[in-house]
Order: structure tokens, then sequence, then C-alpha cells
């Protein structure tokens, strides 16, 4: 109805879909761990229901599927009965293959997150469990930062996963939540808009013109301090004008399909020499499954193999490495570059470079892409596209100009080190640096990707830079930092880091 309304009373044309009858069963009492009355559920269709169709249980996250399986796995009351299959974004693609194999006699109790409510159909599934949660990437204006909230699922998301049930034959839903509290659900999931960044969208409305986006005609307005905080970088990038007009290089930062800080940092790489080096590093940012999952022994081989390219003070020159080295296998030589036809279909030896260090081939050959198509993006608007040789990834030279390029268009996402933490030097958030991160807790100033706010909040992707780039490459930056420091020990560290501004 909202689409309806905001389109002049469009008509709305309904296309039912044809299933089976899903009986569906709501639990009445309080359920304090959905987790343990999921494996309550499950248990019952197993010892008592009779069809022996496929079991599908919606749980939200990578853990708590792995716990689940375990627990199912290991349990003396079953021996080969079925086969546990997990089902994650994150997992092996072999691994989610298995989930539709229907070759095997075996039954299954598939777990897994919300990419089987609409995205796939697995065929035989007669029985759902549903948690009633999914796990929502929220983004926080106020610390420029995203956290994953578990959150009640919506009316249609439920109708959704009870329907899994209904594909092939009569099956059966299991709701761990009453029937009371599935009427307080909201109608439809929260609009996409209304819980991530929308910077990249105010430039595109800016672009085409659009002078007040404040009084934009959205169909859900975006909160009023996403909005500010959005004009605010997207100004301290220089993609606007004090008076929100789009300048010349807030034109090209349109042209690229990246977050504005990322489009900045590219188009000014060239003053560095290393155009090349940040393409296939944004590249690499921009896939989202780089390393392949599986159990827990073999995250820990994973994280052997992969420390094999970790470089000191950067995780950004670590992910040019993993690309380089794999451009090499494929290439034989580290400063080669890939063909379409490698790019497209990969080759033997890319393969067991990526088995051999846990890394999705096609993920690699999607960076390999998607670093082709921002190169030829930067020649279109008729900007240079240097690159630097690789050699020593820890040679001083090659690793300033990385991160000095980082520094040029990434100022923003800037943190420095007070009491032991890693501080955002305006909003006064918190951090820990990402377990996964190569740096040390040592280093003063550094700039990051990625800010998660958990029940740990972390700093995830970061490079060292040093304060004195930051006081030659974003000066007005500087001078906003000592005048809005949260509290005295972050105003003590930047006025020692920077005493002459």
């Amino acid at each position: 109805m909202k689409f309806c309304h905001f389109f002049d009373s469009a008509p709305i044309l309904n296309v039912p879909g044809r299933m089976h009858p899903v009986d569906v069963f709501n639990i009445e009492h309080e359920v304090e761990d959905y987790l343990e009355e999921a494996l309550t559920a499950v248990y019952h269709i197993l010892l008592f229901e009779e069809d022996q169709g496929h079991i599908l249980v919606f749980l939200t996250g990578e853990e708590e599927i792995e716990r689940a399986c375990h627990a199912l796995r290991t349990d003396s009351r079953f021996d080969d009965d079925f086969v546990v299959l997990p089902l994650y974004s994150a997992l092996a693609p072999q691994d989610q293959q298995r989930v539709f194999d229907t070759r095997a006699s075996q039954r299954k109790v598939i777990v897994a997150t919300n990419i089987a409510e609409t995205s796939v159909t697995i065929p035989g599934v007669v029985y759902v469990v549903d948690c009633g949660y999914s796990k929502q990437k929220v983004f926080l204006p106020h610390a420029r930062a995203e956290t994953l909230l578990v959150q009640p699922i919506s009316k249609a998301s439920a109708r959704q996963r009870a329907g899994r049930a209904g594909r092939t034959r009569p099956g059966k839903c299991y709701r761990l939540y009453s029937a009371a509290a599935f009427v307080e659900l909201p109608e439809a999931n929260r609009a996409e808009i209304l819980r991530t960044s929308i910077t990249q969208v105010i430039l595109q409305l800016s672009k085409l013109g659009v002078g007040n986006i404040v009084d934009f005609p959205w169909i859900d307005p975006p909160p009023s301090d996403t909005v500010i905080r959005s004009l605010e970088e997207l100004e301290s990038l220089g993609a606007l004008t004090p008076q929100l007009h789009i300048t010349p290089l807030g034109i090209q930062m349109s042209h690229l399909p990246l977050d504005p800080n990322l489009a900045a940092t590219l188009l000014q790489a060239h003053e560095e020499g290393c155009t090349k080096q940040l393409a296939a590093i944004i590249a690499m940012l921009s896939v989202p499954k780089l390393y392949i999952k599986g159990d827990r022994d073999s995250d820990v081989t994973a994280e052997r193999a992969q420390s094999h390219f970790k470089v000191r003070d950067s995780d950004h020159l670590t992910l040019l490495k993993i690309y380089n080295y794999y451009v090499q296998a494929c290439t034989g030589d580290v400063n080669g570059e890939l063909s379409m036809k490698l790019m497209e279909d990969g080759c033997r030896a890319g393969r067991d470079f990526c088995a051999k260090y846990k890394l999705h081939e096609k993920s690699m050959r999607q960076v390999a892409r998607i670093r082709f198509q921002l190169l030829q993006i930067l020649q279109g608007l008729q900007l240079p596209t240097p690159g630097m040789q690789a050699y020593d990834y820890d040679d001083m030279g090659y690793s300033i100009a990385v991160r000095r390029a980082l520094c040029r268009g990434m100022f923003m996402n800037v943190a420095c080190l007070v009491e032991y933490e890693y501080v955002q030097p305006i909003d006064g958030h918190r951090f820990q640096l990402h377990p996964s991160s190569c740096l040390k807790r040592t280093d003063d100033w550094i700039v990051y990707h990625e800010a998660i706010v958990t029940q740990q909040n972390y700093l995830r992707i970061c490079s060292q830079i040093e304060r004195q780039w930051l006081q030659e490459l974003a000066p007005q930056f500087v001078q906003t930092l000592k005048t809005m420091a949260p509290s005295d020990a972050v105003r003590a560290v930047v006025c020692n880091a920077f005493p002459a501004i």
C-alpha cells in the first residue's frame, strides 16, 4: 500500500503462489533460550512425527547454527538416522550445495539463517522450526559504525518461513513464539534505507540536481541524523560545497560504484602513484566472502595458511598481497594482469592456490573483475592509473605510498590510541582491534575500513598511519579534531599530536 499511495494510487496486482497446506503450531509459554527450544522441537519431530521429510530450522547466525549442528550430531539417541547440514552465506559453496543434493536417501536436518527464507528452495522440506528472530545489519550514524542486531522478524518473514514447508507436499511449521506474539510483529521488514548508510544515495541525488536533500520526498524518510552525518561526510571529502552543491570531485566520485570514502581514496591514489594497488584493495574489500568457512579445526588451518600473507602495519596491504599472489599463481608474474578469460573461467593453478590458502576461487575472480571495472571507469574519466612494482610488501616506500593513499580518502575513519583502546577522536567511541587484524595495539594512529558494534566494539581492516600525513592531507579535519574532541583524554592526545594547528 505504501508504494500505491506514493505513486498516485497505482493499481496493485496480486499473483498468489501455489503451495500445499501448512499447519502452524505456536508455543504458548515464554521461551528463554530459543536455541534450546529449537533443538527440543527438532527432537520432537524426529521422535514422534510420522512423515520422514526433511527439517529446516531457522536460527540467526553462524555461531548459533554451528552450536545447534554440534548438539544434533552428538546426541546419543540418534545414530545415522539423519544428516545435519548448516546453511549460511559464509559457508563454502560445496558445503552449501549438500543441502540441495537429492541423490542421498538420508533424511536431512538443515539449520539455516534467513538465507533459506526466500533466496533458495530446498527440495523435500516438510517441517520448519522458526525461532522468530533474524540478524539485521544496522548503521549507527553517531558512531559511523555498523552493528548486527538480533531482532524479531516480521509477519511477512514468518509467512515466508512457514511456506518453506509446503513446497512439495503438506507440511508443518513450529513457531517458537505465541500466536499473540505473532500479532505484535510488524507487517514487513524495516526498509533498508532506514538502517543503512545513505551517503552514496545522497551523492547520487546531488548529481541529479536535487538541492534540498532534507525535504526530498522519500518513500521511507531516513532518520534526520543519518542525513546530516552523510552531508557532513560528503562535504569533508570535498564532494559537496558548504552550500551543498556537488563539486567536480563529487561528480567523479558519483561515477564509481563505491562508498564515497573509497571513491575519494581511489580518485586521489594517483597522487601517490599507486592507483592500481588501491583498485585491487578496494576490490578485495568489495567482495564479502573471500575466506572459506568450515568447522573449527579447518578454520584454524585456514588462519595458519592465511598468516603467510600478513603485513605488519596494514591489513589493507595484506589483502593486496593475497591478490597479487593469486595473480602470480595464475600468470607466473606477481605484477601481471589477468586476461578476461582467466577472470571468467579461472585456471588450475589459481584453483590450487585458493584451495591451499582456504580462499573462495570464485570470489578472487570477482575481485579481478571489479578491479578491472574500476580502472576502466577511471580511464573513461581521463584520469591516470599508475601502479608500482610489487616486490617487498614491508618495504617502507611501497607501504607508505599505499597507506598515504588510504589516508587521503579515509581520514574520517581514523582512530587514536588512548589508554590502551582506539578512540574515534570526534565521537569518542572506543574500540578494540579486530582479532583478525595484523596490527598490534601499539600504533598511535590508524585508519580503518569498518567499525563493528557488538558485545565488544571492533575496528576491522586497519592500517597504521602517521599523524603528519593527517596534518598534510586533511588539515581542515585536523582542525575539527582539536575543536570537537569529546573528552580531555582525547583532546590531550590530539593536541600533543598536532601542536602547530
